[in-house]
């Protein structure tokens, strides 16, 4: 099963194209999310296992400049994954697979708008905190 899961990179030489990017990055953001909720999952759980002061201890930890980086790098891969998603739906439902670039070219423009805006915000907000 894990080799057909990653069969497409074997494939990515030979069709190289943005659709087939498109494709390895909606496995890749998808594989990524997954593991992030398991670790989601385990801090959240911190509250009942260990308790509430081990549980705001991780929390106070949460505001490192680095946790905020990656932070705002899941944010993205959210962002993309949702509108990669979006895209792939909208080709199969409404039969426009030959309009894929120009697809790929607007959920690009809207993934940019979107994760630029959430970025700023989120820096923004973590030096009005932390400065």
């Amino acid at each position: 099963m894990i080799k057909k899961l990653f069969s497409f990179m074997t494939e990515l030489p030979d069709n190289f194209n943005l659709e087939m990017l498109c494709f390895a990055g909606q496995r890749i953001s998808g594989i990524l999310l997954a593991m992030y909720l398991f670790a989601h999952i385990f801090v959240i759980s911190t509250a009942t296992i260990f308790g509430p002061q081990t549980f705001s201890d991780i929390m106070a930890a949460m505001h490192h400049p680095v946790l905020v980086v990656l932070e705002m790098l899941l944010f993205a891969g959210v962002i993309a994954h949702m509108l990669n998603g979006l895209r792939i739906t909208i080709c199969d439902f409404f039969g426009l697979t030959k309009a894929q670039k120009q697809l790929i070219a607007v959920i690009a423009v809207i993934g940019f708008f979107v994760v630029g805006t959430g970025v700023l915000i989120m820096g923004n907000n973590f030096l009005n905190h932390h400065v």
